[in-house]
C-alpha cells in the first residue's frame, strides 16, 4: 500500500503532539520542554526540616539561593504559615494533597543530578556543595555525603536495620574511636622509639667509656712492660706481646659485633618508624576524605545524594530527614560519607525553655510517625537501652484476628513484633507462676514447649503461648475459680484478664483488657488406658491425645527466663506430636500459606 505526502505529513504531525504531550506531562506545571534523562548538571537545594512560627526558612533559603546556579525548594506539608518573604526565584511545594489540585509530585519539581537536603538555619559556604558532590562521585561506597552545620560535628553511628524483626540497632562509630586508639598508639609508640634510642645511647656510651677504660689500661701497661723489660729478660718481654695482643684481637672482635648489632638495631628501628608514618599518613588522609557511617546523631547535617536515589526512596521527604534517610538507605546497604567539613550556622538567641520543650515534642511527634511508617518497634541504642514503639498494656495489639493459622505479618516477610513477644513473655512468666503456686499440675504444648526446646523461649513467629493442664487441678486456681463460677472474665491485681475462651472448653489469660495477646490453658483428663485428652480440638495437625506416661512425672525446660515445667521427655513427646525431626526443621504453621524458607536468611524479606 502506497503512502501519500499528505498521509505521512498527517502521521509527523501526530507523532510530534503526542511527544510535546508526553513532554509536559512528565515537567512541572504546563512546560512543554523535554527534561534531560538523569537530570542537568548541578545541585537543588530541598529546605525541608523546619516548624513552627520560630523557623529560619526565609535567611536560609536566602543565603543558598546566593549561590550561583542552584535552585531552591522549600517543601512542606503545607506553605509555611505565618506567610515568609521568600527570595525571588525560591519555589514552594506543598505535600497535602487538595481536592482541587494534581496530586503533588515532588520529584518532577527537580531537574538537576543531585539534591542537598538542608536543616533549617544552615548558611551556605561557597564550594561546599560542589566538594560534596565530588566526594559522592569519587566515593564508590557511599550513597549519600553529609557535611555538618555549625561547630558541633554529629556522632557517627554504626545502623543495622532488621525488617523482619521489626527492630533498629545502633552502634557507636568506629572511625572516631579507631582514630583516638591510633592517636595514643602513635604517642605510645613515639615514646618507645625514644626509649629504644635512650637505650641504644646508653649502650653506645657505656662502649665509648669501656673503650676509654681500655686504653687506660693499655696506656699504663705499656709504661709498667716497658719498665719490666728494663729489669726482666727477653722471656717475659715475649710472654707480655702475646697477651697484649690477645687481648687486642678479643677487643676488636667485641667493637665489630656490637658495631653490626647496633647497625641491624638501627635498621630495623628506621624501618619500623616508617611503618608507623606511613600508617599515621593513611588515616590522617582517611579522615580528610571523612567518615562511612550508618547513621548520624547528635546535630544538623547537609544531606547530598543523586535525585534519582531520593526518589526511589518510598519516604524520600518523610521528616525526620537525616533518620529517614538513615534507615531507608541501610535497608539498601547504602553508605553515609560524612565529611569533615561543615556549613556555617545562622546566629539565633538561644530558645526558652518552652520553645526547647515544643521543638523536642514536633520532634518525636515526626519520630514516632516514620517509625510507625516504616514498621519499626524497638530500638536498640549504641549504649544498650531500649526504646519501644509498640504495642503496651494500654495499647491494642500490633496485629488482628488470626486466620489460617498465620498472621497478617507473616504474609509481609515479617515475624512478631518485639513488643507483642515482650508481652507473651511477661504474661507467660504471670500465668505459670500462678500455676505453680496453686499447685495446679502444668506443662508447655505445642508450639510453646517446640520454642522452649530450641531457644528456652518463644518462636519469634509464634502468637500466642498453650499450656496443658490437668481438668481437676482448675479449681485449685482462684482466678480459674471465679471465672468457672461468674461466667465472666476476671482482672487480676497485675492487670492480666483471665477468661473462659469462646472458641471451646478452655482458658485464656490476656495481657490487659485492652492488649489481647494472651496464654491459652488446655484442661486435659486421663480417659481409660492412660491417654491424656481434652473436649476442645480446633483442627490443628498437631493437635492429638498422648500417653500420660509423658507427664509422670513432670519435668522442666528453660523458657522466657523462668524454668517451666514440661514433659518429661520434650523431643519424644513433639515428635509424637508434630512428627520425627521437628526440632531441627521449622517451619512455620500453615506451610500451605507461607513457608519459612522465604524468609530465612533475608532480613528484609517481603
Amino acid at each position: 500500500m502506497r503512502i501519500t505526502p499528505c498521509q505521512a505529513a498527517l502521521a509527523a504531525a501526530i507523532a510530534l503532539n503526542l511527544l510535546l504531550l508526553l513532554c509536559s506531562r512528565s515537567a512541572p506545571g504546563a512546560s512543554p520542554r523535554c527534561r534531560r534523562p538523569g537530570g542537568v548538571p548541578g545541585v537543588t537545594v530541598i529546605l525541608r526540616d523546619f516548624d513552627g512560627p520560630d523557623h529560619d526558612v526565609a535567611a536560609t533559603a536566602r543565603s543558598f539561593s546566593s549561590l550561583p546556579g542552584v535552585p531552591v525548594l522549600v517543601v512542606a506539608e503545607a506553605s509555611p504559615y505565618p506567610p515568609v518573604p521568600l527570595p525571588a526565584g525560591v519555589a514552594v511545594l506543598s505535600l497535602r494533597p487538595e481536592p482541587h489540585r494534581a496530586p503533588p509530585r515532588p520529584e518532577l519539581a527537580v531537574r538537576t543530578r543531585h539534591v542537598a537536603l538542608v536543616p533549617d538555619g544552615a548558611r551556605a559556604a561557597p564550594g561546599l556543595l560542589r566538594r560534596m558532590r565530588d566526594a559522592l562521585e569519587a566515593d564508590g561506597d557511599a550513597k549519600v555525603v553529609a557535611a555538618a552545620v555549625g561547630r558541633r560535628r554529629p556522632r557517627c553511628l554504626r545502623l543495622e536495620v532488621d525488617v523482619k524483626k521489626w527492630t533498629v540497632r545502633y552502634g557507636h562509630g568506629e572511625r572516631e574511636s579507631d582514630w583516638w586508639r591510633s592517636d595514643q598508639n602513635d604517642q605510645r609508640n613515639d615514646q618507645r622509639g625514644n626509649e629504644q634510642n635512650n637505650q641504644r645511647n646508653d649502650r653506645w656510651d657505656d662502649q665509648n667509656d669501656q673503650w676509654r677504660d681500655d686504653q687506660n689500661d693499655q696506656w699504663r701497661d705499656d709504661q709498667n712492660d716497658q719498665w719490666r723489660d728494663d729489669q726482666n729478660d727477653q722471656w717475659r718481654e715475649d710472654q707480655n706481646d702475646q697477651w697484649r695482643e690477645d687481648q687486642n684481637d678479643q677487643w676488636r672482635d667485641d667493637q665489630n659485633d656490637h658495631n653490626d648489632q647496633w647497625t641491624d638495631d638501627q635498621w630495623r628501628d628506621d624501618q619500623w618508624r616508617d611503618d608507623q608514618n606511613a600508617q599515621r599518613n593513611d588515616r590522617t588522609s582517611d579522615r580528610r576524605r571523612g567518615d562511612h557511617c550508618g547513621a548520624l546523631d547528635g546535630a544538623p547535617a547537609v544531606l547530598l545524594l543523586r535525585t534519582r536515589d531520593l526518589f526511589s526512596l518510598p519516604f524520600p521527604l518523610t521528616r525526620p530527614v537525616v533518620t529517614s534517610l538513615s534507615l531507608q538507605a541501610s535497608v539498601r546497604g547504602w553508605r553515609l560519607l560524612l565529611l569533615p567539613d561543615a556549613f556555617p550556622a545562622s546566629r539565633r538567641p538561644p530558645p526558652s525553655p518552652h520553645e526547647e520543650r515544643r521543638a523536642r515534642a514536633s520532634l518525636d511527634r515526626h519520630r514516632r510517625t516514620l517509625l510507625e511508617q516504616l514498621g519499626i518497634k524497638l530500638e536498640v541504642l549504641p549504649d544498650g537501652r531500649r526504646r519501644w514503639h509498640g504495642c503496651a498494656k494500654d495499647t491494642p495489639r500490633c496485629f488482628g484476628t488470626v486466620r489460617a493459622q498465620t498472621p497478617q505479618y507473616l504474609l509481609q516477610g515479617r515475624w512478631t513484633p518485639p513488643c507483642c513477644l515482650r508481652a507473651l513473655r511477661a504474661t507467660a512468666r504471670h500465668v505459670l507462676a500462678r500455676l505453680e503456686e496453686a499447685g495446679v499440675r502444668h506443662w508447655l504444648e505445642g508450639g510453646s514447649l517446640l520454642g522452649a526446646v530450641r531457644l528456652g523461649d518463644i518462636i519469634p513467629w509464634d502468637y500466642d503461648v498453650d499450656v496443658g493442664i490437668y481438668r481437676e487441678d482448675v479449681p485449685k486456681c482462684r482466678w480459674l475459680a471465679a471465672v468457672a463460677a461468674a461466667g465472666r472474665p476476671v482482672e487480676d491485681p497485675e492487670g492480666f484478664l483471665w477468661e473462659k475462651a469462646a472458641e471451646g472448653e478452655f482458658f485464656r489469660v490476656h495481657f490487659s483488657r485492652t492488649n489481647r495477646l494472651h496464654v491459652d490453658l488446655w484442661p486435659f483428663y486421663a480417659r481409660p488406658g492412660g491417654v491424656m485428652t481434652k473436649d476442645s480440638w480446633l483442627g490443628h495437625p498437631q493437635d492429638v491425645e498422648f500417653p500420660e506416661r509423658f507427664l509422670v512425672p513432670l519435668g522442666t525446660v528453660a523458657f522466657v527466663g523462668v524454668r517451666a515445667r514440661a514433659p518429661n521427655d520434650p523431643r519424644r513427646f513433639l515428635e509424637f506430636k508434630f512428627g520425627p525431626g521437628v526440632v531441627e526443621n521449622p517451619e512455620y504453621p500453615n506451610p500451605q500459606v507461607r513457608r519459612l524458607a522465604q524468609d530465612v536468611g533475608n532480613k528484609n524479606a517481603r
